[in-house]
């Protein structure tokens, strides 16, 4: 809605306002030069219709657009509109100098200004000492935040009033601006001084651990933490720093140094002090990322390690080919190999690198359909979502129960096969979950059978 055609005119309201107080309703008309009439007259260049009309103020809307033919305006769409022109910087200003806390929470649960402006008052209210869902009104001020970033609540009405919504709402979004303020507010900070040991409170920690838009400052944080499975997590990130890289390698917990050693973006130094240590060593062989001298170093030592890492390259996977048959049937389920190298693999003719390549999903449809004549791999065959269609149906003919099981889980299943699945009580359950099959039927919108 543009306000700017009533600048300088006159407007009436029947019923009440929704998502401001009357007075701030009356702030920001002014702000526009527009004036606020209790009554209609020839002034009234409009009419808005708002909440909680009485019989006596529908009648007198119908009369006014019977016998004047005024111009009708819902209440939601003149607040929208004097919310959306708001002057954020004026506004917080106001609201700093006046300290007046309720006033900040109404506009908090607005939801007419943007988010940008969200943000910048939800910093500055005081949750006076509690927690998020401590007292009504950090209630309130939870709710709003949830609700809004949350996405579409009709399935859930209940999400923005419990914390695991607030823990929905971190795995959902991406926004980064948002992960930096919900870090920085007091109900949150004060849950590091004491890291909760269980509970939902130690979820949204374990989640903003590992999300990928939680800012260096929160690291820096939960670092400080001590707390062995916060740690834990941390070290898995592929954006530490050298600092938080040593932190972490100098913990004394051992579980922590392991999941650091898995970590694919370790710096050189941590690279060097691991590659000494023969108890971490092989985790970071088969994780860390590669270049041509990290893969000579630990070629010496780690060579089955390093058949199952991800970073391989065409030169470094044909070196680990001359490194024997076991070193090749490790390589078989690494999913990193491409179809040539897979292919190549499967000349060997051995039961064990068969079995192996059988489970691994980037074989090639061919290369598979050509293992189904060996009946011991046809359970395997079953679970890879590499399998054809062709191939899953005549595994499907099979009858065997084992595979059956596996084709009710296969995303690749081809929905014919899930439907006739499906009616086996010991399997329903297995393809109720497969996504395939769940995306199948939210596209038709029959339900579940």
């Amino acid at each position: 809605m543009n306000l700017e055609p009533l600048r300088h005119h006159s407007i009436t309201l029947l019923g009440k306002c929704r998502a401001l107080e009357r007075d701030e309703f009356d702030k920001l008309l002014g702000l526009w030069d527009i004036t606020f009439k209790d009554s209609f007259d020839d002034e009234v260049a409009l009419v808005v219709e708002g909440r909680m009309m009485n019989p006596y103020e529908q009648a007198e809307a119908a009369r006014l657009y019977a016998e004047h033919k005024a111009q009708f305006v819902s209440i939601e769409e003149i607040e929208r509109a004097l919310c959306s022109g708001l002057d954020g910087d004026r506004l917080l200003m106001s609201l700093k100098l006046s300290n007046d806390q309720a006033r900040l929470r109404r506009f908090i649960q607005n939801p007419y200004i943007d988010d940008a402006l969200f943000l910048r008052l939800l910093r500055l209210y005081r949750w006076g000492g509690e927690g998020l869902f401590e007292s009504d009104a950090n209630r309130d001020v939870t709710a709003a935040l949830i609700g809004r970033f949350y996405g579409d609540t009709t399935r859930n009405h209940n999400v923005q009033y419990a914390a695991t919504g607030l823990v929905h709402l971190l795995v959902r979004t991406d926004d980064a601006a948002l992960l930096e303020t919900l870090c920085t507010l007091e109900p949150i900070t004060a849950l590091w001084r004491d890291v909760p040991q269980s509970g939902v409170w130690r979820t949204l920690l374990e989640t903003l651990c590992v999300h990928r838009a939680t800012p260096l400052s929160l690291i820096a944080r939960a670092l400080r933490s001590g707390d062995e499975g916060i740690l834990g997590l941390l070290a898995g990130r592929d954006d530490l720093d050298a600092q938080a890289q040593q932190t972490l390698f100098t913990c004394t917990h051992a579980s922590v140094r392991e999941a650091l050693a898995c970590n694919a973006a370790l710096d050189d130094k941590r690279f060097d002090a691991i590659l000494r240590d023969a108890a971490l060593r092989a985790l970071m062989a088969a994780h860390v990322r590669l270049d041509t001298a990290r893969f000579e170093a630990l070629l010496p030592l780690e060579k089955r390690a390093l058949g199952l890492n991800a970073h391989l390259d065409e030169v470094m996977v044909a070196a680990l080919m001359d490194e024997g048959l076991e070193v090749r049937r490790i390589l078989g389920a690494n999913p990193a190999l491409s179809h040539a190298q897979l292919d190549l693999l499967a000349q060997e003719e051995d039961a064990a690198l068969n079995a192996a390549l059988a489970l691994n999903p980037s074989c090639d449809a061919a290369l598979l359909d050509r293992l189904s004549v060996f009946e011991a791999l046809h359970v395997s065959l079953a679970a890879n979502p590499a399998s054809a269609p062709s191939l899953l149906e005549r595994l499907f003919a099979t009858g065997r129960f084992e595979v059956l099981e596996q084709l009710s889980a296969n995303p690749a299943t081809p929905v014919a096969l899930l439907y006739q699945l499906q009616l086996d009580a010991r399997l329903r359950r297995k393809v109720s979950t497969n996504p395939a099959f769940g995306a199948h039927i939210q596209t038709q919108n029959i339900g579940w059978l």
